[in-house]
C-alpha cells in the first residue's frame, strides 16, 4: 500500500525531479555492480585455487571448473559490454542469468543443492537495485532450477535452513534498496527545490542589474539636463543683469529652471549609486577646437553659479590631442566645472599642457579647496570616499575608458584638477 502511493505521487511529480531521480538511480546502479564485479573477481580467485586442488585430488569433476571459470570471465565480460552502452538494467539481469544457470549446473554436477549459496552475493546486490517483484522471480526461478535438478540430494533440514538465509538477507537487502530509492527521491526533490531557488535568485539578480541600468541611465541623463538648464539659467541671469526692463519677463523662466533643477536634484538623491561601466565611443579630440566650441555654455554655467559672474579662463595648448569619448569627455569637464564654480571666489582657470607623453588638462580654481583625505582617496583613484554626487564618478568613468587617470596635486590657494590623458597623434 505504502508503495503504491509513493509510486503515484511520482507519477505526478514534476518531470524535472523524475529525470534527476532516475539519473541518480542510474548512477546508483552503475557504481554498485561495477564494485560487485570487482568484489566477485577477488572472491573467485581463492575459490579458484580451492577448485583446482580438488580436481587434481579428484574430488571435484573437471567441468566444475571450466563452469567456474566460464562464468567468472563471461560474466565480466558481458557487463562491461553492457555498461558501455548504457544498458545498466540489463547489466544487472546478466548477473541474475549467469547466477541461476551457474547454480544449476553446479548444484546437478556436484550433488550439492545448498551451493545457492553461493550466488547470495550477487542476489543481494540486485535486491538493492531493482524493484522488489523482479527480485522475487529471480529468487523463486533459482529455487525452482535448483530444486527439479538436485532435488533428490536435498536433506530437508539444511536445505531449509539455506533457504530461511537466503531469503531473509534478500528481504533486508531489498528493504535497504526501498530506503534507499526513497532517500534518493527526496535528494532529487531538494535538487529541483534548490535549482528553483537558484533560478529565482539568478531571475532577481538580473532584475537587480536591469533597475541598476535603468537608474544608472536615468542618473546620466539628469545630469546631461541639469547643464544645459545651467548654461539657460546663467545666459538669463546675464540678460536680465544687461536689461533690467526684461526682469518681469525673465524671472518667472529662471523660478522654472530653478524648480526644474530641485526636482533633477531630488532625484539625483534618489538615484545615489556608483556608475556602471558603458561602451565608450573612443575618437580624436582636439582639445583647444572641443573647449572652442563649448565656450558659450561655459560661459552660461559660470554666470548661473555667481553673481557677478566668475572668470572662467581658458589657457589650452594648441597641440593638445587626445583619445577618449566626446560625450563623456565633455560631461566630465562641465562636472568638473560644476565642482570648481561652486566654491570658487573670483577665477576659474582651465589649461592644458604636454608633460613627456602625457596631455595634462588642469581645472584650478581659488575657493576653499579639498579635503586632505578625499585628496588623498583620489589620488589613489579610490573613489569610495565620495558619497554624494555622481560628478567625479563620472570623470573616473570617462578616465578609465580613456586609460587615463586624475591627479589632485596639494596647492597653497584653492583646488586643482589635474587629467593625466596619453598623448595622440592626429
Amino acid at each position: 500500500m505504502l508503495k503504491t502511493i509513493i509510486n503515484r505521487a511520482k507519477n505526478h511529480a514534476d518531470p524535472a525531479i523524475v529525470v534527476h531521480y532516475q539519473h541518480l538511480l542510474e548512477h546508483n546502479k552503475r557504481r554498485l555492480i561495477e564494485w560487485i564485479m570487482l568484489l566477485a573477481g577477488g572472491l573467485a580467485l581463492p575459490f579458484t585455487l580451492v577448485l583446482i586442488v580438488a580436481v587434481a585430488n579428484h574430488q571435484q569433476p573437471s567441468s566444475v571448473l571450466v563452469l567456474h571459470l566460464t562464468r567468472s570471465l563471461l560474466n565480466p565480460l558481458l557487463v562491461w559490454w553492457l555498461l558501455q552502452r548504457k544498458q545498466i538494467n540489463w547489466a544487472w539481469h546478466s548477473t541474475m542469468v549467469f547466477a541461476m544457470a551457474h547454480n544449476t549446473v553446479l548444484a546437478y554436477v556436484m550433488h550439492l543443492p545448498n551451493v545457492i549459496i553461493v550466488e547470495l552475493f550477487a542476489l543481494a546486490g540486485f535486491a538493492v537495485v531493482m524493484p522488489f517483484w523482479q527480485v522475487l522471480a529471480y529468487i523463486g526461478g533459482l529455487i525452482g532450477l535448483n530444486y527439479c535438478f538436485a532435488g533428490q540430494f536435498i536433506v530437508l533440514n539444511e536445505w531449509a535452513l539455506v533457504m530461511i538465509v537466503v531469503l531473509s538477507i534478500v528481504l533486508m537487502c531489498s528493504t535497504i534498496g526501498f530506503v534507499s530509492r526513497q532517500t534518493l527521491w527526496h535528494a532529487s526533490q531538494q535538487h529541483s527545490q534548490t535549482a528553483e531557488l537558484v533560478q529565482q535568485q539568478s531571475s532577481m539578480q538580473q532584475q537587480l542589474h536591469d533597475l541598476q541600468t535603468h537608474v544608472q541611465q536615468l542618473s546620466l541623463l539628469k545630469h546631461d539636463l541639469r547643464q544645459p538648464l545651467k548654461s539657460v539659467q546663467g545666459l538669463l541671469q546675464g540678460l536680465a543683469f544687461e536689461q533690467p526692463s526684461t526682469h518681469s519677463t525673465i524671472q518667472p523662466a529662471l523660478a522654472a529652471t530653478q524648480r526644474v533643477e530641485r526636482q533633477l536634484n531630488n532625484l539625483l538623491d534618489q538615484a545615489r549609486q556608483q556608475l556602471g561601466r558603458q561602451r565608450a565611443s573612443l575618437e580624436i579630440i582636439d582639445v583647444q577646437h572641443c573647449l572652442g566650441q563649448l565656450q558659450p555654455a561655459i560661459s552660461g554655467l559660470a554666470a548661473y553659479y555667481s553673481e557677478p559672474i566668475v572668470k572662467v579662463q581658458l589657457e589650452i595648448d594648441a597641440g593638445s590631442v587626445i583619445v577618449a569619448d566626446r560625450e563623456q569627455f565633455e560631461r566630465a569637464l562641465f562636472n568638473l566645472l560644476d565642482n570648481s564654480l561652486s566654491r570658487c571666489h573670483h577665477e576659474v582657470r582651465i589649461s592644458s599642457y604636454r608633460s613627456e607623453q602625457n596631455v595634462i588638462i588642469e581645472v584650478r580654481d581659488d575657493g576653499a579647496g579639498m579635503h586632505q583625505a578625499l585628496r588623498t582617496a583620489l589620488n589613489q583613484a579610490d573613489f569610495s570616499a565620495i558619497k554624494q554626487g555622481l560628478g567625479l564618478k563620472q570623470v573616473q568613468q570617462m578616465l578609465t575608458q580613456a586609460q587615463a587617470w586624475l591627479h589632485v596635486p596639494d596647492v597653497a590657494i584653492g583646488c586643482t584638477l589635474q587629467l593625466h590623458f596619453p598623448q595622440a597623434t592626429q
